[in-house]
């Protein structure tokens, strides 16, 4: 991606950028788009004092920077990754620029890209300084002009766009805007290929099926298993019995157990797996390398297994049907079509309950391997009951403190998500982890002997955790401990933030959100006595659904019991305000107290 300037957490409102000019011209050769030079130039200054900025143009294997010059500045090339677990090669070219107030410094990028598959979109935005003006155009000669598409992903309505044809019929797409304000990370902001305005040039496929064939050919063909996998298979299927979906199961437990994921992208440029054989030898592997290696188990046990070419949740600009473009998918996994079912296996989710599939790619768009041709298909939509956290037990009151026993269930997200975090945690830690995990950053809340009890990790649908909980401030006594405020907060692990919705200009993302569930029993303490129960309060707007409900219980206890459910997973910038009122409900509910008054003395 060609941005602006380097990734930052705030702006630096001394420097701008008083214009951003892009030009991208791409070259051409029997009826194709063979390659591209795009260059960059920048006028930048200061507003109060001297100061050095900081610009930023990336390149790979595909790329080279052919040019790197500033005003006061000398290029600086060193690796990128941005700050997760993946590592692609990128490498990053980092160019400092002196500016002056009143004076004007120049700086300029040109890069060469091989291969028109990779050419990079261009951001509208800079992380770090305003940008007074900026200019993006795209030069497509005459000869692949009905090939070519230019558009603006996450377009503002600020933008212009206007389309120039010369007498020989060479196309020129301009886009112009004018006052971009840095880019500053918000809470709860999207990932930035869904919510930054961005140029896209689309050069190399003109349609899905040429993206498919480009694809096809990296795939191995994995008719005729080798000697390892062809006895690997025999001992799973030995082991499941004739059962397609026990068969199945019995492959993507093994991958999941057996063969470590390691987020490198190995292969041509990321999009050619490993061999299946290779995978298996090595026992680890990439997404890729694990999809080839479940498709090769499932077709030698008598299962049809195929590759598929996904686009992760907020990772990915556009679906496959939106544009024929290597960008709409950033993931592999494997599908076992079964008579007229799909059962899509993700082999990168470790500790995953049968049949589960990860909400990063539940819903998205993917393309399924289907000899010459592709069927092009939507992975399962996300079931929200597959993921939650449900705790129950008992509770007393002990001063101003709520305290015993609780235990946790997780399925879904929530198991994969605590077993795959226990696994890499030395045994001597792994109680204190599962106690910062459940006082979710509250200092009033204090967790002893928190233990991941012991299951079957992929035939059990839920991990357990148990731990003796105490909520120091769970209780409010008033009128010299008279009348007793009992609030149990049922639906805290939930975890909603608000955020500041006078200057909001991103959209609010809370696809992370996993459902929760509560059945806890209150102990009403010798000489006090309930003073009615409360009414259920029902949470019920355009985000969340649930409720929060108390009941008698049996002898002298209250029970209560909530659930928390998402709506929707997203609000825009203008419902900010409205997202706000909407956490506010969730915290109102699961603050609901029970009131408990002190017997009359007899």
């Amino acid at each position: 991606m060609l941005a602006a300037a380097v990734c930052a957490t705030s702006s630096d409102d001394n420097i701008f950028i008083a214009e951003r000019t892009v030009t991208c011209r791409l070259n051409a050769r029997d009826g194709r788009v063979s390659g591209a030079k795009v260059s960059q130039d920048y006028t930048m200054t200061a507003r109060r004092v001297h100061d050095m900025g900081l610009l930023v143009t990336f390149y790979d294997r595909n790329s080279t920077v052919d040019n790197a010059s500033a005003t006061g500045g000398k290029p600086r090339y060193r690796a990128w990754e941005d700050g997760d677990i993946f590592y692609s090669g990128t490498r990053a070219c980092l160019l400092p620029v002196e500016v002056k107030p009143g004076k004007k410094s120049q700086a300029r990028f040109q890069v060469s890209y091989a291969s028109p598959e990779f050419i990079d979109d261009i951001m509208l935005t800079s992380s770090l300084y305003d940008i007074a003006r900026e200019q993006v155009s795209v030069h497509i000669p005459a000869e692949v002009a009905e090939m070519v598409t230019v558009d603006i992903l996450n377009a503002t309505g600020r933008e212009k766009t206007t389309r120039e044809v010369d007498a020989k019929g060479n196309v020129t797409v301009i886009v112009t805007v004018d006052s971009v304000e840095a880019l500053s990370r918000e809470p709860l902001m999207p990932e930035a290929a869904v919510c930054i305005p961005m140029v896209r040039v689309n050069a190399a496929f003109a349609d899905l099926s040429e993206l498919y064939a480009y694809l096809r050919v990296k795939l191995e063909p994995l008719d005729t298993p080798d000697a390892e996998i062809a006895g690997l298979a025999a001992r799973l299927a030995a082991e499941a019995g004739p059962d397609t979906l026990a068969r199945i199961d019995a492959v993507a437990r093994w991958v999941r157990e057996n063969i470590r994921y390691v987020a490198i992208e190995y292969g041509e440029l990321a999009h050619k797996p490993s061999p299946a054989s290779e995978v298996l030898a090595k026992r680890y592997g990439d997404c890729k390398g694990s999809a080839n290696l479940i498709c090769a188990l499932l077709r030698a046990v008598g299962i049809d297994g195929r590759r598929v070419w996904v686009g992760t949740k907020g990772a990915v600009p556009a679906p496959f049907s939106a544009r024929p473009s290597l960008g709409s998918a950033n993931h592999m996994i494997a599908a076992a079509v079964v008579s007229d079912s799909i059962v899509y296996i993700d082999g990168t989710t470790s500790f995953a309950p049968r049949g589960f599939v990860p909400p990063s790619i539940a819903g998205q768009e993917c393309m399924i391997e289907n000899g010459d041709t592709f069927i092009l298909a939507n992975v399962c939509a996300p079931c929200p009951s597959q993921s939650v956290l449900r705790q129950t037990g008992s509770m007393e009151i002990d001063g101003t403190a709520l305290r015993g026993p609780m235990r946790y269930d997780m399925s879904g997200v929530w198991r994969c998500m605590i077993e795959s975090i226990m696994s890499g945690i030395n045994a001597t830690r792994r109680s204190q982890v599962l106690a910062a995990f459940l006082a979710m950053g509250r200092k009033s809340i204090t967790i002893d002997n928190a233990e991941l009890l012991p299951s079957p990790v992929y035939d059990a649908d839920t991990s357990s955790i148990a731990a003796s909980i105490c909520d120091n401030e769970a209780v409010r006594a008033v009128s010299a401990r008279s009348r007793l405020y009992v609030m149990p907060r049922p639906l805290r692990m939930a975890q909603i933030a608000t955020v500041d919705a006078r200057k909001r200009r991103l959209p609010v993302d809370c696809s992370d959100f996993l459902p929760v569930e509560s059945d806890i029993l209150i102990e009403i303490p010798q000489g006090y006595v309930a003073d009615g129960l409360p009414r259920t309060v029902t949470v019920d707007n355009p985000w969340f659904e649930g409720h929060v409900t108390y009941s008698a219980g049996h002898g002298s206890t209250v029970r209560c019991t909530a659930a928390l459910h998402q709506r929707r997973e997203n609000a825009a910038p203008d419902e900010a305000s409205a997202w706000n009122e909407a956490v506010k409900d969730v915290e109102k509910a699961s603050n609901t107290a029970l009131v408990l008054l002190r017997k009359p003395s007899e």
